[in-house]
């Protein structure tokens, strides 16, 4: 049974129901001195009310009619599984042919049929149905929207290095979906909500966290399933 639901997680997750909330701050009291002092300089993370709220995103893409219309026939990759997640450099044969047979199981289909499917009140999905990770830049099935994404005003634009392996503007489209424990070696990432809710949990950064979580992603398939 993966942890789908909060019953779940606090089966799974040690100490889940003593979790506590990161600290919260309206965009309108946050400028980019107090956001590095506060929370980066730190290391500690935040949630950045109505950050997005100047986005064409936050009210375009409330409509599917409006989603369907910008990347209609656009082929998209749904998945219905978990993804796997690891350190590429330390994973073990085993995970390694884990991820290749999870790679062959997205079903491929027009952009206009996920949205007609994904906001639908069929009973007849899989539990899990997402995109994964979609890249929205120049040449890309869904770069009709990139348009619609901008930038934050607490913070000045960031200047790309070699060590940014990520890509800049990923979104991630979902009915339901759930993404395994992990983490971003290269990346401070920035998780900006359009539309529906998320839950996120995390952990510390510290080395005791650090000893364990690097291990366990890199040979269990799902970390989760780990008995701690």
């Amino acid at each position: 049974m993966y942890p789908f639901t909060n019953s779940d997680y606090i089966r799974h997750v040690p100490n889940y129901t003593r979790a506590h909330d990161v600290d919260s701050v309206d965009v309108e009291q946050l400028d980019r001195d107090t956001f590095l002092r506060r929370f980066v300089d730190r290391n500690r993370p935040c949630l950045v009310r109505g950050a997005a709220r100047h986005w064409p995103a936050c009210a375009k893409w409330q409509s599917p009619e409006y989603l369907k219309a910008a990347c209609c026939s656009a082929a998209v990759q749904v998945f219905h599984q978990p993804r796997p997640e690891g350190d590429a450099t330390i994973l073990s044969p085993e995970k390694k042919r884990a991820i290749r047979q999870l790679i062959d199981d997205p079903t491929t289909m027009p952009f206009s049929e996920f949205v007609d499917l994904a906001t639908s009140r069929c009973e007849d999905l899989p539990e899990l149905f997402f995109l994964y990770s979609v890249r929205v830049g120049k040449g890309l099935p869904l770069e009709a929207l990139r348009a619609d994404i901008g930038g934050y005003r607490f913070l000045t634009e960031p200047r790309r290095t070699a060590l940014n392996i990520y890509p800049q503007n990923s979104i991630y489209l979902y009915r339901s979906a759930v993404t395994d424990w992990h983490y971003h070696a290269t990346a401070e990432a920035l998780q900006t909500q359009i539309v529906g809710t998320k839950e996120v949990i995390l952990l510390p950064p510290s080395n005791v966290v650090w000893s364990y979580m690097r291990a366990i992603p890199a040979s269990r398939v799902h970390s989760y399933d780990t008995q701690w």
